[in-house]
């Protein structure tokens, strides 16, 4: 029983929940953004229980294809400590994703779609783009930028979930960049070919503020309504600027580990923003 709980307890750490609670929260603001009623809770459900199955997923194959990165950088994850083997990991990862195309089978087929060009973007990535220079970062970014689209292919309605997906695809660009800086140790010895490795220190400092300037810029449509004001300032512009503090103050792996934990949750803030204008 000892050995079921402490397998069933890796199995809960390689996915990482919190990743998956955010992309079926991003789904599922996606949808009611879309026109959706928050009330009729079946269509809501499904979707966003798919992709968070479909990132628990993708959590599991980018740790396959990082084990030797991972071994420098972060060697207490679960495949590097060899809290379970590299069969088992992929066994999960397939039953994961066969468990996710099975339900996609009761969506509309432009569903459908999308989350098919995600099964596909998150396995390329992993295998090819991770450590390759912005396409990597980008790939990510528009992953996220995508959930937001396939909410809104569920009601078919894409307009009103335009502004949350470009906000999701910049901050996420922002901070896979930052992760990438943080990285860079491991990066090295990978012969990887990221940004910062290519560009150094000043350039990647200056690539993230551009990107953090322009989600600043691309909230201008919520300041319309001026009694958010308040929120944007103290939920998305106050972690941008304590963010860029951090980013410019020494560079240092805890530093820039800060600024792309900040901005996991500003991104979590703007949504809940975005979803109650």
């Amino acid at each position: 029983m000892n050995s079921k709980i402490k397998l069933l307890k890796t199995f809960f750490i390689i996915i990482r929940p919190l990743n998956a609670l955010i992309t079926f929260l991003v789904i599922a603001t996606a949808i009611i953004l879309s026109g959706a009623s928050i009330l009729n809770w079946q269509i809501i459900l499904l979707p966003s229980l798919i992709g968070a199955i479909v990132a628990s997923a993708g959590m599991i194959i980018n740790d396959i294809f990082d084990q030797e990165i991972d071994k420098i950088n972060r060697p207490e994850r679960v495949l590097p400590s060899k809290l379970i083997s590299e069969k088992t990991a992929y066994k999960w990862y397939f039953i994961l994703n066969g468990i996710a195309l099975i339900m996609t089978l009761n969506l509309p087929v432009y569903s459908q779609t999308v989350v098919y060009m995600a099964l596909f973007l998150i396995y390329f990535y992993s295998a090819h783009l991770k450590k390759s220079f912005l396409f990597g970062n980008l790939n990510v970014a528009g992953l996220t930028g995508l959930a937001f689209i396939f909410g809104g292919s569920i009601t078919g309605n894409y307009s009103d979930v335009l502004l949350p997906a470009l906000f999701a695809f910049l901050i996420n660009f922002a901070r896979e960049v930052v992760k990438d800086f943080e990285d860079m140790e491991g990066d090295l010895k990978e012969n990887a070919k990221t940004f910062p490795i290519k560009f150094g220190k000043l350039a990647t400092q200056i690539l993230v503020t551009l990107i953090l300037l322009l989600l600043i810029y691309s909230t201008n449509p919520i300041l319309k309504n001026i009694e958010y004001i308040y929120f944007v300032s103290a939920l998305i512009y106050l972690p941008i600027a304590i963010s860029l503090f951090y980013l410019w103050k020494d560079c240092s792996k805890n530093e820039l580990h800060k600024v792309s934990t900040i901005l996991k949750y500003t991104m979590l803030a703007g949504l809940i923003i975005i979803f109650s204008l």
